[in-house]
């Protein structure tokens, strides 16, 4: 396990903030771990990240000035052993671009993760797009894509 794809929609949100946020981790624990994200629509190809995402990242110290985002391709089910949706419509979407039940299994919720929420049913497990509010929005995010962070050390870890 040491190729990560964090996927929203337009890779400019929520899944650069969990690819940095994640980076980091991994960084700090010095796992050999590589993560990327990328989005499934292709309308923000090539765009920054949000400035209210690199604001959010910027107060952790964390510089995503250089993320330009980039769309997914099914070749991505080659290259990345952990495939995480931020949100349901997205893990449906990658489900049903799968090839195969490999592909499939490689798929799943970033917040799936979440101790907290082991209880919760799959419907509710995705991370709203914080796009349309207000700075306030990206520090909820946040808070979800970190509560979630270690779960998924635990997986990379035990995988």
């Amino acid at each position: 396990m040491n190729k990560i794809l964090v996927v929203c929609t337009g890779n400019i949100c929520r899944s650069p903030m969990g690819e940095y946020l994640l980076r980091e981790k991994i960084t700090s624990l010095q796992l050999n771990v590589e993560v990327s994200s990328c989005g499934i629509s292709s309308e923000e190809y090539g765009n920054p990240i949000d400035p209210r995402a690199q604001k959010v990242l910027n107060e952790r110290g964390i510089d995503s000035s250089k993320h330009r985002a980039k769309t997914f391709t099914r070749e991505d089910f080659d290259i990345y052993h952990l495939i995480l949706a931020m949100d349901t419509n997205h893990y449906q979407w990658l489900q049903q671009l799968a090839r195969n039940p490999k592909d499939q299994e490689k798929i799943h919720l970033w917040r799936e993760y979440d101790p907290q929420l082991c209880n919760t049913p799959f419907k509710e497990l995705g991370i709203y797009d914080p796009w349309y509010g207000t700075q306030e929005d990206f520090y909820c995010t946040q808070r979800m894509i970190e509560d979630a962070i270690p779960g998924i050390i635990h997986y990379i870890q035990s995988h």
